[in-house]
């Protein structure tokens, strides 16, 4: 979660503007990565060889990775070390990753020797992958969600995203840095910050680095992996993609199994893919257990946007959250599809679709969805254990405070109220409505102003870069659909992006 109202206002952008950068707090007892496992296996890759992997692999498809790998120009012990090794050159700075996981290589031999066997590279087999930390692993690495009590907290087991992932081959590089709780421990957080990790910082300049899925965007767009996993329940893929020039799908609610993952509340949560490239979630996504109706999967090589019927979805209750310029993007992106063969209308989305109380759900689900969690994950605590805990130091482990914990605490648990199936039912018929009175494929809006909408009806959404602003801040153009349009809501995204590139690699500090 980003945050709980429709889109970040420049009040909220200046004021998280300085708390990540100008004063932003420093974790003292950060978690520090432990590379003892991979040192003398990079120092082994001489300068030549280094340089030689990273224009085979840097901010490559993983169809040109697998390809590569298929002519055996690197292996997978290889690709995983370049990574690690760029992870470990940059992180001081960028802060996006929060655990290194020692087993990386050890998965990594096992990869090169069944592709030895003549195993053909399909679905992430040899994909380097990081994974948010709040999704349970059973790998030597603890899941901490940010905090200082989860910080020894060693799952039990896999959270089923994380075991699909392991039979498609993947290999878990470790665990990328967050907001803390999924920034759903204070009203006053800062934006990519915990306890844990420290603050995580956008690789294009100063600017908004997005929450809560913040070191899953960075990593990626960093080239510290081509996919990472993030989660959202109502923007925290979405904003944070958008704000560091990646592409995110946020699935259809339940497609994914949350279960092992750190929740704030069930009806809303998801896991999700980022990434470079709209190809790549595709498979990603169907890596981590995602199905497609009718088994309809997105034909990119045959699909066009002609034809194709994309709404653009305006309201008074968005336009008056506008950032200067807003206006120019959604324009200049209807021109663009327009070029590229679709129908574009404007649409008006009634107000009462952006001013439900989400927050009061959250409240509501947080405390029993934590507990189910604990169980799955081994580590038992309560709520007011971890409440407790935090206020014996709430300057080390709590220095933003922890309001929204409390306020959970407090309130009556029930997960799927009455009001929440409520809102949840006229989001659906809102957008079920939209998109079938006007005969829309998908309609479209900026980064997260659409966020409420899609959390709450559960449609799916897909976000891919759309430009920069005129100070280099990276802005993404969000895509949603219905549930039963997932396989045209990839090929819009996907002919987008392609018909566009508008996507440009950051030029990271060296420390």
């Amino acid at each position: 979660m980003s945050n709980t109202s429709p889109a970040p206002g420049s009040d909220y952008l200046e004021d998280q503007i300085l708390k990540q950068y100008a004063n932003f707090v420093k974790t003292p007892n950060p978690a520090l990565l432990n590379s003892d496992f991979c040192k003398e296996a990079i120092a082994s890759l001489k300068t030549e060889r280094m340089q030689t992997l990273e224009s085979l692999i840097l901010y490559k498809s993983i169809t040109q990775i697998h390809a590569a790998l298929e002519m055996k120009y690197f292996s997978v012990t290889e690709m995983t070390l370049f990574f690690l090794h760029r992870t470990l050159r940059f992180n001081a700075h960028y802060g996006a990753i929060i655990s290194l996981n020692p087993d990386s290589l050890t998965q990594a031999a096992a990869i090169d020797a069944r592709l030895s066997r003549g195993e053909a590279c399909a679905s992430l087999i040899g994909i380097p992958v990081w994974l948010k930390d709040n999704i349970a692993t059973l790998d030597p690495i603890p899941t901490t969600g940010g905090a200082a009590i989860f910080a020894t907290c060693f799952a039990k087991k896999d959270a089923p995203v994380v075991a699909e992932l392991r039979k498609s081959g993947s290999i878990f590089l470790g665990k990328t840095n967050l907001s803390e709780w999924a920034n759903f421990m204070s009203s006053n957080s800062s934006n990519g910050y915990s306890v844990i990790g420290g603050q995580t910082h956008s690789p294009y300049g100063q600017f908004d680095v997005g929450g809560s899925s913040s070191g899953s965007a960075v990593a990626v767009a960093l080239g510290l992996s081509p996919v990472s996993i993030g989660s959202e329940t109502c923007g925290s893929l979405v904003y944070p993609a958008s704000q560091n020039g990646v592409s995110t799908l946020k699935p259809t609610h339940e497609s994914l199994s949350g279960l092992g993952i750190l929740p704030i509340a069930s009806s809303l949560d998801t896991a999700g893919p980022m990434a470079l490239y709209v190809a790549d979630l595709h498979l990603t996504y169907c890596a981590l257990g995602g199905l497609f109706p009718k088994d309809e999967h997105p034909d990119f090589l045959h699909s066009t946007l002609h034809k194709k019927r994309i709404g653009l979805a305006l309201s008074p209750a968005l336009t008056s959250e506008f950032r200067e310029g807003d206006l120019e993007f959604l324009y200049r992106i209807k021109s663009e599809l327009i070029q590229m063969g679709a129908e574009v209308i404007t649409v008006n989305i009634p107000e009462a679709a952006f001013t439900p109380p989400l927050l009061h759900t959250l409240h509501e689900e947080f405390e029993p969805c934590l507990e189910s969690y604990c169980d799955y994950v081994g580590c038992g605590l309560t709520l007011q254990e971890i409440i407790d805990f935090n206020k014996s130091d709430l300057e080390h482990y709590a220095p933003y405070g922890q309001d929204l914990l409390k306020t959970s605490h407090e309130t009556l648990s029930q997960v799927g109220s009455p009001l929440t199936l409520e809102m949840k039912e006229l989001s659906q018929s809102i957008l079920s409505n939209c998109l079938k009175d006007h005969h829309l494929d998908a309609i479209y809006n900026l980064s997260n102003y659409l966020a409420i909408l899609h959390a709450l009806s559960g449609f799916p959404a897909l976000t891919v870069p759309c430009g920069f602003r005129p100070t280099g801040e990276p802005i993404g153009v969000t895509f949603v659909g219905h549930p039963e349009q997932l396989k045209t809501l990839f090929e819009i995204s996907y002919l987008y992006q392609e018909g566009t590139h508008h996507q440009r690699p950051p030029e990271p500090h060296m420390p």
